[in-house]
């Protein structure tokens, strides 16, 4: 058996047996004699009682969780803006099945953010950021769209703008990282070059090899975008430019794994960001896919661990396990720490919601907004299992996070409610990681 608190992240493997022995004692309605206890020494009871004690699998006191979770609550943290989408271009130049920023009734509009909003956007990002002038918390922003490098000019002008403030004002823009979310299409040598060169980090959306790709990811006459997201990564290969990919695993890509993760290895990025499909979309259409999601990315971190390649998604997971540190939130916009700014100027939480703008309360022409005035942004700031009562009784409870709001209220109707496909992959990465360490541990 594996004995395991869901906060406390420290697991302890007992035998059926042994266990059973325990449960005796302590249920034991009498008091123990000099000799009981002797007895009990005797056998090691005692001592793998203080084991469990002090690993809290057992609580001295009743009543000591309820004074854990309600400290981890207090002290949660949250509504400090560090992360800023720059949504370059709210159009897009393919049409992907799964896309969660299309709805059956919505289409991209034709906007591309100008210099001028892109400008009152960071100085928006820098004011948020000080209200917390720490030079050493990782900051970050992320180019996005639609297709961003459809707004390249605006894009390069931006980068521009944002490394000088880097040197005009370090106690605020330091430690600063820079990405790009794009489909490839649009990059070209010069491109890549000229965005290395303001640090830019280049994220290329594709799925794997071309049938798997292509079976999602096309232009809106119908071509698949394989062929030209793969010349965007020979491209950053071709002048040894580092990239990154983002994966959506789609049903052809879960139902063939194998060819999706030689084709990974074989590309060799320099960091992998899977997504799981939304719950509400109807291109996904077995029953299990989000039990054969959560064992794919099982399976694809055993591979990745083994040559080097960092995969977020797990990572988030095996970091706070491994750190027995809780985290709190598996998405930026939850503890409030996120801010998105629109082509029109519109300034919200979560990109998710870019199509109606729901949840986005002010523009990048308020001066005067304060997250933690504001109720949006104390609502997201809310939102974390470590308060939301379906939680508490999970075994993931401490590695969590939560998953995506957005996806909780398109399926259920509110972002305090479950997002299932993200229950179903901490649970099973928990439970892989708890027997992982009884498998790779000393047994003596």
């Amino acid at each position: 058996m594996a004995l395991f608190h869901s906060l406390k992240m420290k697991p302890l493997y007992l035998d059926v047996e042994t266990l059973e022995d325990i449960k005796t004692v302590i249920d034991a309605p009498r008091c123990f004699t000099d000799e009981d206890i002797e007895n009990l020494n005797s056998v090691g009871l005692l001592q793998i009682i203080d084991l469990l004690i002090e690993n809290r699998v057992l609580n001295e006191k009743q009543g000591r969780d309820d004074e854990v979770i309600s400290n981890l609550r207090e002290n949660i943290g949250g509504l400090q803006i560090l992360i800023a989408y720059f949504i370059l271009a709210e159009s897009c130049n393919l049409c992907c099945t799964y896309c969660f920023e299309r709805t059956p009734t919505h289409k991209p509009a034709d906007v591309m953010m100008s210099e001028a909003t892109a400008f009152k956007s960071i100085n928006f990002f820098e004011r948020m950021l000080s209200f917390h002038p720490l030079e050493k918390e990782e900051k970050t922003i992320i180019f996005y769209g639609g297709e961003p490098l459809l707004n390249y000019a605006t894009l390069i002008s931006t980068l521009r703008e944002i490394n000088q403030r880097k040197q005009d004002k370090p106690e605020l823009w330091n430690n600063t990282k820079l990405s790009l979310v794009t489909n490839g299409t649009l990059l070209t040598k010069e491109r890549i070059l000229e965005l290395n060169s303001y640090g830019l980090e280049i994220g290329i959306s594709i799925d794997g090899p071309e049938y798997i790709t292509n079976a999602n990811r096309f232009y809106y006459d119908g071509r698949g975008v394989y062929a030209d997201a793969k010349r965007a990564i020979d491209l950053c290969k071709e002048v040894d430019v580092p990239f990154g990919l983002s994966v959506t695993l789609s049903e052809v890509a879960i139902k063939h794994s194998e060819d999706l993760m030689r084709f990974l290895q074989d590309i060799s990025p320099s960091s992998v960001g899977f997504n799981i499909l939304m719950g509400n979309r109807t291109d996904t259409s077995y029953a299990g896919y989000d039990e054969d999601a959560a064992r794919f990315l099982i399976e694809a971190f055993k591979v990745f661990r083994r040559t080097g390649l960092f995969e977020d998604r797990m990572m988030r997971k095996v970091k706070a396990f491994v750190q027995h540190q809780v985290y709190p939130f598996d998405c930026g916009a939850t503890g409030g720490s996120q801010v998105v700014f629109a082509p029109s100027g519109q300034v919200g939480i979560c990109h998710g919601y870019l199509a109606d703008k729901k949840y986005f309360p002010t523009t990048v022409d308020d001066v005067h907004f304060i997250p933690s005035a504001n109720p949006v942004f104390l609502e997201w700031a809310e939102r974390t299992p470590l308060r939301m009562d379906k939680c508490q009784d999970c075994d993931a409870l401490g590695i969590c996070g939560g998953g995506c709001p957005m996806n909780a209220d398109r399926t259920k109707g509110s972002i305090f409610d479950l997002d299932k496909r993200f229950c179903i992959h901490a649970q099973k990465t928990l439970e892989w990681l708890v027997w992982d360490l009884y498998d790779n541990a000393n047994k003596t």
